[in-house]
């Protein structure tokens, strides 16, 4: 399965992972990872999500 991100939610992830990283050096790196984990379940088994 390919997982789409529309150019709006990509710059909204850039923003939030900067925004973390402000907050404390290396959390934004954290947050990312932690995307691509749950993009990743998704990919796995997109039956388990709902679309909304």
């Amino acid at each position: 399965m390919v997982l789409r991100l529309r150019p709006e939610s990509q710059l909204d992830l850039e923003a939030a992972a900067r925004w973390y990283e402000s907050q404390e050096q290396g959390l934004g790196r954290l947050f990312l990872e932690q995307v691509r984990v749950t993009f990743h379940r998704i990919r796995s088994n997109p039956e388990a999500y709902s679309v909304g």
